[in-house]
Protein backbone atom coordinates (compact mmCIF):
# COMPACT_ATOMS: atom_id res chain seq x y z
CA UNK A 1 0.00 0.00 0.00
CA UNK A 2 2.39 2.41 0.62
CA UNK A 3 3.81 2.06 -3.28
CA UNK A 4 1.91 4.84 -5.45
CA UNK A 5 4.08 3.52 -8.77
CA UNK A 6 0.92 1.36 -9.85
CA UNK A 7 -1.83 3.47 -9.06
CA UNK A 8 -3.08 5.22 -12.09
CA UNK A 9 -3.99 8.61 -11.74
CA UNK A 10 -7.68 9.52 -12.36
CA UNK A 11 -8.65 13.39 -13.20
CA UNK A 12 -11.97 14.14 -13.53
CA UNK A 13 -11.21 18.02 -14.72
CA UNK A 14 -10.50 16.20 -18.04
CA UNK A 15 -13.39 13.90 -18.70
CA UNK A 16 -15.61 17.30 -17.29
CA UNK A 17 -14.31 19.19 -20.43
CA UNK A 18 -14.34 16.82 -22.83
CA UNK A 19 -18.58 16.99 -22.96
CA UNK A 20 -18.85 20.37 -22.38
CA UNK A 21 -16.90 21.58 -25.40
CA UNK A 22 -18.65 18.31 -27.40
CA UNK A 23 -22.55 20.00 -26.35
CA UNK A 24 -20.90 24.00 -27.77
CA UNK A 25 -20.21 22.03 -30.93
CA UNK A 26 -23.19 20.46 -30.80
CA UNK A 27 -25.08 23.70 -30.35
CA UNK A 28 -23.35 25.40 -32.97
CA UNK A 29 -23.91 22.88 -35.64
CA UNK A 30 -27.47 22.81 -34.87
CA UNK A 31 -27.55 26.62 -35.16
CA UNK A 32 -26.23 26.37 -38.49
CA UNK A 33 -28.61 23.07 -39.09
CA UNK A 34 -31.24 25.81 -38.46
CA UNK A 35 -30.28 28.08 -40.44
CA UNK A 36 -29.81 25.97 -43.62
CA UNK A 37 -33.24 24.31 -42.99
CA UNK A 38 -34.60 27.76 -42.81
CA UNK A 39 -32.83 28.86 -46.10
CA UNK A 40 -34.04 25.25 -47.28
CA UNK A 41 -37.92 26.15 -46.64
CA UNK A 42 -37.27 29.88 -48.50
CA UNK A 43 -36.07 28.18 -51.01
CA UNK A 44 -38.42 25.81 -51.50
CA UNK A 45 -41.56 28.49 -51.30
CA UNK A 46 -39.48 30.23 -53.96
CA UNK A 47 -39.62 27.89 -56.32
CA UNK A 48 -42.96 26.79 -55.53
CA UNK A 49 -44.02 30.32 -56.16
CA UNK A 50 -42.47 30.81 -59.37
CA UNK A 51 -43.85 26.95 -60.70
CA UNK A 52 -47.59 28.38 -59.30
CA UNK A 53 -47.99 31.64 -60.65
CA UNK A 54 -47.62 31.37 -63.68
CA UNK A 55 -49.61 28.28 -64.35
CA UNK A 56 -52.29 30.29 -62.08
CA UNK A 57 -52.10 33.08 -64.82
CA UNK A 58 -52.36 30.73 -67.59
CA UNK A 59 -55.39 29.04 -66.05
CA UNK A 60 -57.24 32.99 -65.89
CA UNK A 61 -55.94 33.38 -69.42
CA UNK A 62 -56.38 30.36 -71.35
CA UNK A 63 -58.54 30.49 -74.28
CA UNK A 64 -59.18 26.20 -74.29
CA UNK A 65 -60.72 27.03 -70.71
CA UNK A 66 -62.97 30.17 -72.15
CA UNK A 67 -64.16 27.70 -74.85
CA UNK A 68 -66.14 25.67 -71.93
CA UNK A 69 -67.51 28.31 -69.39
CA UNK A 70 -70.57 30.38 -69.98
CA UNK A 71 -71.12 33.36 -68.43
CA UNK A 72 -74.22 33.92 -66.23
CA UNK A 73 -76.05 37.15 -66.55
CA UNK A 74 -75.38 38.58 -62.89
CA UNK A 75 -78.03 39.79 -60.62
CA UNK A 76 -77.47 43.71 -59.76
CA UNK A 77 -76.74 42.92 -55.71
CA UNK A 78 -74.87 39.16 -56.65
CA UNK A 79 -71.62 39.06 -58.05
CA UNK A 80 -70.52 37.79 -61.27
CA UNK A 81 -71.44 34.11 -61.59
CA UNK A 82 -69.32 31.53 -63.69
CA UNK A 83 -70.71 28.16 -64.15
CA UNK A 84 -68.39 25.58 -66.05
CA UNK A 85 -69.69 22.67 -67.06
CA UNK A 86 -67.97 18.84 -66.95
CA UNK A 87 -70.76 17.15 -67.96
CA UNK A 88 -74.45 16.86 -67.84
CA UNK A 89 -74.85 16.93 -63.89
CA UNK A 90 -71.35 18.40 -62.74
CA UNK A 91 -68.74 21.45 -63.32
CA UNK A 92 -67.51 24.25 -61.06
CA UNK A 93 -69.38 27.64 -60.08
CA UNK A 94 -66.38 30.41 -59.46
CA UNK A 95 -64.07 27.54 -59.29
CA UNK A 96 -65.96 25.51 -56.71
CA UNK A 97 -66.76 22.11 -57.87
CA UNK A 98 -70.27 21.03 -57.50
CA UNK A 99 -72.49 18.04 -58.42
CA UNK A 100 -76.31 18.28 -59.48
CA UNK A 101 -78.42 16.89 -56.68
CA UNK A 102 -80.87 14.21 -56.66
CA UNK A 103 -80.21 13.27 -60.77
CA UNK A 104 -77.50 11.52 -62.67
CA UNK A 105 -76.23 12.30 -66.56
CA UNK A 106 -74.61 9.39 -68.82
CA UNK A 107 -70.32 9.38 -68.41
CA UNK A 108 -69.06 11.05 -71.05
CA UNK A 109 -65.46 8.88 -70.65
CA UNK A 110 -65.04 5.74 -72.41
CA UNK A 111 -63.38 4.53 -69.91
CA UNK A 112 -66.59 4.64 -67.59
CA UNK A 113 -69.35 4.51 -69.90
CA UNK A 114 -70.81 1.35 -70.50
CA UNK A 115 -71.83 1.67 -74.44
CA UNK A 116 -71.78 3.85 -77.33
CA UNK A 117 -75.20 4.96 -76.65
CA UNK A 118 -73.99 6.48 -73.30
CA UNK A 119 -71.08 8.41 -74.86
CA UNK A 120 -73.86 9.88 -77.16
CA UNK A 121 -76.37 10.38 -74.50
CA UNK A 122 -73.63 12.72 -72.57
CA UNK A 123 -72.35 14.80 -75.10
CA UNK A 124 -76.21 15.41 -75.50
CA UNK A 125 -76.53 16.07 -71.67
CA UNK A 126 -73.63 18.13 -71.75
CA UNK A 127 -74.81 20.55 -74.40
CA UNK A 128 -77.81 20.83 -72.89
CA UNK A 129 -76.91 21.87 -69.48
CA UNK A 130 -74.49 24.18 -71.58
CA UNK A 131 -77.54 25.71 -73.51
CA UNK A 132 -79.99 25.67 -70.42
CA UNK A 133 -77.95 27.82 -68.19
CA UNK A 134 -76.15 30.08 -71.05
CA UNK A 135 -77.16 33.47 -70.44
CA UNK A 136 -79.29 32.82 -67.96
CA UNK A 137 -78.82 33.84 -63.97
CA UNK A 138 -78.07 30.38 -62.05
CA UNK A 139 -78.83 30.73 -58.00
CA UNK A 140 -77.78 27.80 -56.29
CA UNK A 141 -81.15 27.28 -54.40
CA UNK A 142 -79.86 24.28 -51.80
CA UNK A 143 -76.83 22.62 -50.63
CA UNK A 144 -77.26 19.44 -49.76
CA UNK A 145 -73.24 19.13 -48.41
CA UNK A 146 -70.29 17.35 -50.12
CA UNK A 147 -70.06 13.96 -51.72
CA UNK A 148 -66.74 11.72 -52.07
CA UNK A 149 -64.79 13.94 -54.30
CA UNK A 150 -65.36 17.08 -52.60
CA UNK A 151 -68.19 18.29 -54.67
CA UNK A 152 -70.87 20.32 -52.89
CA UNK A 153 -74.23 18.80 -53.56
CA UNK A 154 -76.53 21.34 -55.09
CA UNK A 155 -79.89 22.43 -56.37
CA UNK A 156 -79.71 24.98 -59.16
CA UNK A 157 -81.95 27.38 -60.87
CA UNK A 158 -81.62 29.33 -63.94
CA UNK A 159 -84.09 32.02 -64.13
CA UNK A 160 -86.15 30.37 -61.39
CA UNK A 161 -86.50 27.59 -63.66
CA UNK A 162 -84.88 24.36 -61.92
CA UNK A 163 -81.74 22.95 -63.97
CA UNK A 164 -82.43 19.20 -62.61
CA UNK A 165 -86.37 19.19 -63.07
CA UNK A 166 -85.97 20.72 -66.56
CA UNK A 167 -83.35 18.64 -67.87
CA UNK A 168 -85.06 15.52 -66.66
CA UNK A 169 -88.13 16.13 -68.09
CA UNK A 170 -85.58 16.30 -71.65
CA UNK A 171 -84.71 13.04 -70.85
CA UNK A 172 -81.13 14.50 -70.37
CA UNK A 173 -80.89 13.62 -66.92
CA UNK A 174 -82.49 10.59 -64.72
CA UNK A 175 -83.51 10.88 -61.04
CA UNK A 176 -80.88 9.25 -58.75
CA UNK A 177 -80.48 9.30 -54.91
CA UNK A 178 -76.89 9.37 -55.03
CA UNK A 179 -76.51 9.45 -51.34
CA UNK A 180 -79.21 6.89 -50.47
CA UNK A 181 -76.80 4.17 -51.92
CA UNK A 182 -79.09 3.40 -54.54
CA UNK A 183 -78.04 2.17 -57.89
CA UNK A 184 -77.07 4.27 -60.65
CA UNK A 185 -78.84 4.30 -63.89
CA UNK A 186 -78.61 2.22 -67.09
CA UNK A 187 -77.82 4.29 -69.67
CA UNK A 188 -77.68 1.94 -72.30
CA UNK A 189 -81.06 0.59 -72.53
Amino acid sequence: MGRKDNVTRFDRSVRRCKPAIASKRHRIRWRHRRRLMSLRNLSAFLCVAVLVIPFAALQIENPIAERFTHEIVPDAKQPRVIVSWVDGDSGSINGRAFRLYGVDAPEGSESRARCDVELRRANDARHAVRSFTTGRRVVVRRSHGFDKYGRELVELSADGDDVGAALRARGHLKRWNYAGGQAKPNWCS
